[in-house]
């Protein structure tokens, strides 16, 4: 919790997290995951490593809701869509001499 880490979530339950990171936080940690508008506090629980980085896992101190979780995982399944328009929205104002 005394730096800002980038990572990928690769599971997401109502209890935890399993997160992909560069550098593994270690088994006692605190963190706090932030994601869509989800900012929820919890403790490492599970460390892996391995040649191109290494997991974690992350026991929440209270649970998050179904329709957290499920807001999570429509987030990161739409989020390809959503790259692609940006980018053409990009390309249009470009095109347009607009920005």
């Amino acid at each position: 919790m005394y730096d800002t880490r980038r990572c990928i979530v690769l599971d997401l339950s109502e209890t935890g997290a399993q997160i992909g990171l560069e550098k593994p936080l270690r088994p006692g940690e605190g963190a706090i995951l932030q994601v869509v508008d989800l900012d929820h506090f919890g403790t490492i629980v599970r460390h892996g490593e391995g040649a191109n980085g290494g997991v974690n896992g992350i026991e929440f101190d209270s649970p998050l809701s179904k329709s957290d979780v499920l807001a999570v995982r429509h987030f990161a399944e739409t989020f390809e869509e959503r790259e692609r328009l940006a980018l053409r929205q990009e390309a249009q104002a470009w095109v347009a001499g607009v920005g």
